[in-house]
């Protein structure tokens, strides 16, 4: 499979087109994906009505942290004898038990959430931008096919048009060819009302018009292969992310529902004051509030009906994990049968543009008849024709697959978007606990025998299947690397502080061969702790199938060299 894919420019005949339909007032951009993908992220409806979300959340935080600041309060009333009194009071919580923290952190974390969303309506604006940029491109493409059959059939016209002349051939012939000629001029007139259908589908998306005679430069996208694009697409696609922090936000409620009933120590202080001297009174002091709805008995159930909001967001995350490997099994499949029929298609053409030759000269010599030959430039223009829709679809597959695991969004300028999330995630994530080791592992009891073999991973229908391949001596080379998620890279010094927890189960040192992902539990479902960047050392203490075990977590064992074996 090709890793690269090439976005070409438009042909000059869209030019005409956008500047008629832009007018002659309207600055218009330069046209290539990238300025496609920046204007609909920049000028689409419904990303500004994410952005205001996104800011209402932004307020909610400063709400839920003014709980952490002093209250105050005060009345003035008026007697039946026409006194007047009152009061002032300011309260300071001093400790609540969690009841101001965890309502800032579940603000966070439906901030968090809100840029996701924010992500999810980039995501889907960049991939059906690209797709319909995509689809330009192979019209303009089809454009010069057709251009170049007009041509072909208007010199075929007059070639038979000089032999009916010599008589040397009949006015069917030549009626025939000019039939043919008009059949190729409607074809490209079909393929211009396409292109304006194109053209308004694209200004939909991006809200302005680009100018084709100022291209920008070919974009080249890097498409990676298809284990890499599996597991950025579980690490990075943006229905992932967001059922994710979903399950975060429902575990914040169970917590906070845990404490809603515990009482809240505050500082009190309060003036109250009189029409008459000497009544006015000031007083302060330390306060315990509390109360139990129903007796506590409903305190149980708001627990319990938290935790079932945890489990379904959990199976809800299942759900949209098995929907985006069906679609991205979907794409690599497509991307597959498309790149091997473009093979075949490239070699149909050779061949038959070697048979009208042949037919031409067999024509001269009375062994072929001149409808044999206008059908196999027919059946020429057909073939390339098909070569370059699928040569389109191919790019706009691979567009489609880049757009959803996040590798447009820096060609969108979004990428900021993304790093700012990894960010958050890298910040909630202070410790990371051990899981329990027996002292008595698989890995242990085999560790004076045992060869470690490499693993080539292959896919199957979402399915990783891990084929053993004969040992190699004494080291295990990386086969393939495991692929790391877009959060930041953990530093040598932490995680050398990390590694040095345990040393009751030390047992085999290694390094690792390149960036990989830190998981909470062996295998692609396991979450991402973090990611280590190449060159950080390692201690062993377990395996668990084609994973290591190390005191913070489980890694890919293709990507671990063994130091000390």
């Amino acid at each position: 499979m090709p890793c690269f894919i090439i976005v070409p420019f438009y042909s000059v005949c869209l030019t005409l087109l956008l500047i008629h339909a832009a007018g002659a007032d309207v600055v218009i951009p330069t046209s290539g994906l990238r300025p496609a993908i920046q204007a609909a992220v920049n000028n689409h409806p419904s990303v500004q009505a994410k952005i205001a979300e996104l800011e209402s959340a932004g307020f909610d935080i400063k709400t839920a942290e003014s709980g952490r600041y002093p209250t105050l309060s005060g009345q003035v009333s008026t007697l039946d004898n026409g006194d007047n009194q009152g009061a002032a009071a300011i309260e300071q919580p001093v400790w609540a038990f969690g009841k101001i923290d965890i309502p800032i952190q579940q603000a966070e974390a439906e901030y968090k959430a809100a840029r996701i969303s924010l992500l999810q309506i980039y995501r889907e604006l960049i991939e059906n931008t690209a797709a319909a940029n995509a689809r330009l491109q192979g019209l303009t493409k089809k454009l010069k096919v057709a251009d170049d059959n007009i041509v072909k059939h208007q010199q075929l016209f007059e070639r038979i048009k000089r032999r009916q002349k010599g008589k040397m051939a009949t006015d069917a012939d030549m009626q025939l060819a000019l039939s043919r000629l008009m059949q190729a001029k409607v074809s490209r007139e079909t393929l211009l009302e396409e292109l304006e259908v194109a053209i308004e589908e694209l200004r939909a998306l991006t809200l302005t018009n680009l100018d084709i005679e100022n291209p920008e430069e070919d974009l080249y996208l890097h498409i990676p292969e298809p284990v890499v694009i599996r597991e950025l697409a579980d690490a990075k696609h943006a229905d992932i992310l967001y059922d994710q922090e979903k399950i975060e936000l429902a575990k914040q409620e169970v917590a906070y529902e845990k404490i809603a009933s515990t009482p809240t120590v505050l500082i009190k202080a309060g003036h109250e004051f009189l029409d008459f001297a000497g009544d006015d009174r000031s007083s302060i002091g330390l306060f315990i509030e509390g109360s139990v709805d129903g007796l506590g008995l409903g305190i149980a159930s708001r627990v319990n009906a938290a935790r079932s909001n945890v489990q379904a967001a959990k199976e809800s995350l299942k759900t949209t994990r098995n929907k985006v490997n069906l679609r991205i099994n979907s794409l690599l499949s497509s991307l597959k049968f498309q790149d091997r029929i473009k093979q075949s298609q490239l070699t149909s053409i050779t061949a038959v543009a070697k048979t009208l030759d042949s037919y031409l000269r067999q024509y001269e010599t009375g062994r072929k008849s001149w409808l044999e030959v206008l059908n196999m430039q027919r059946e020429l223009t057909n073939q390339r024709f098909g070569l370059v829709q699928t040569e389109n679809d191919y790019e706009t597959t691979g567009l489609r697959i880049c757009a959803l695991i996040g590798e447009l969004d820096e060609a969108a300028g979004v990428a900021g978007l993304t790093d700012d999330l990894s960010n958050l995630e890298t910040q909630k994530v202070d410790t990371v606990s051990t899981p329990p080791v027996s002292n008595k592992s698989r890995f242990q009891k085999n560790k004076a025998t045992k060869k470690i073999d490499a693993t080539d991973m292959q896919e199957t229908q979402g399915e990783k299947r891990i084929k053993s391949l004969p040992p190699k001596p004494e080291t295990v080379t990386a086969v393939r690397n495991e692929t790391v998620q877009a959060d930041t890279v953990a530093t040598d010094d932490a995680l050398s502080k990390t590694i040095q927890q345990d040393n009751e189960t030390v047992r085999t040192q290694g390094i690792t061969t390149a960036i990989i992902n830190l998981r909470n539990e062996p295998g692609l479902d396991g979450h991402v702790i973090r990611v280590l960047k190449k060159g950080i050392p390692l201690t062993i203490i377990g395996e668990s199938g084609n994973w290591y075990q190390i005191p913070t977590g489980y890694i890919y064992a293709d990507s671990v060299l063994i130091t000390n074996n």
